[in-house]
């Protein structure tokens, strides 16, 4: 993997993480997640004068993605309603890597080299021993957690794979980028406003800096994403992307008061490994 998509999806795996946090600790989930959403559209809306219309071959990947991308965020809603940060986000995200490495072997024909898929494994291995870490140390959060986090997780498989190829169709990751978070926000705003209405609007100043910092961070770090999938094999991406929850444990520790432990360090060591394995040429 060339440097500078390393170090950019790394980035946008740190984006990703904190627009979480965000999200995690704004009060009132669906509230803030409408914030995020209105400020995503704003910034694609300025995007617009520099960039082009979505290629027509794109347009189905573009239209799937949005759809799953609005179920993501209610999904993601209702799974940091009912448990913590540090369980929650690494099983919503830890089934990605290599979920998306499998679909993109057999599906869009980018054959990995065998250090890549050892690479990919131990990458997985690492975030799936966080999800674990995080579940026995919560071993009070409900059933209900874990099965709204596996749904986002099929969510982010699934995106993740339609957007890489869609970015590809389309030729360059902007006008997608754009689009993509136009797109999303009528369906969610909508939900928001059925569900509390003045209340989004009348939301504070503190309310909507952290709504509005998470937008910010939402579609820069993804548009990272989709720049390096343009690029790089998506497995690779997706993999690099997931490490996203070291950075989660870290800013639960930091700033949720949450343990980090030896079992903690050994996996993001296990994470780090596999980081340095998708630097290897080939």
């Amino acid at each position: 993997m060339d440097a500078l998509v390393f170090v950019a999806v790394l980035a946008a795996a740190l984006g990703h993480a904190s627009w979480n946090a965000l999200v995690k600790g704004g009060g009132d989930h669906l509230v803030t997640t409408a914030q995020l959403n209105v400020v995503t559209l704003a910034c694609g809306l300025a995007l617009l004068p520099w960039c082009g219309p979505v290629a027509d071959a794109a347009l189905p990947y573009l239209i799937a993605s949005i759809v799953i991308h609005d179920a993501y965020f209610f999904a993601l809603i209702m799974a940091y309603r009912a448990g913590d940060f540090s369980r929650v986000y690494p099983i919503a995200r830890g089934s990605a890597p290599l979920a998306v490495a499998v679909l993109s072997h057999f599906f869009a024909a980018q054959a990995l080299a065998p250090w890549g898929w050892f690479a990919v494994l131990l990458v997985s291995a690492g975030i799936a021993s966080l999800a674990l870490i995080g579940a026995r140390r919560s071993g009070a959060a409900s059933a209900r957690a874990v099965a709204w986090a596996l749904a986002t997780g099929t969510t982010t498989v699934a995106y993740t794979f339609i957007d890489g190829l869609g970015v590809r169709a389309n030729g360059e990751a902007l006008s997608y980028t754009a689009w993509l978070f136009i797109g999303c926000t009528p369906a969610v705003a909508a939900v928001a406003l059925w569900r509390r209405g003045p209340q989004v609007l009348a939301a504070s100043g503190a309310s909507w800096l952290k709504g509005g910092g998470a937008g910010a961070l939402a579609i820069l770090s993804y548009g990272l994403v989709l720049w390096g999938m343009s690029l790089a094999p998506f497995a690779y991406v997706a993999a690099l992307r997931e490490t996203s929850v070291v950075f989660a444990a870290i800013i639960g520790t930091r700033l949720m008061g949450e343990p980090f432990g030896r079992a903690r360090i050994a996996a993001a060591l296990a994470v780090v490994v596999g980081l340095v394995l998708l630097r290897v040429p080939g």
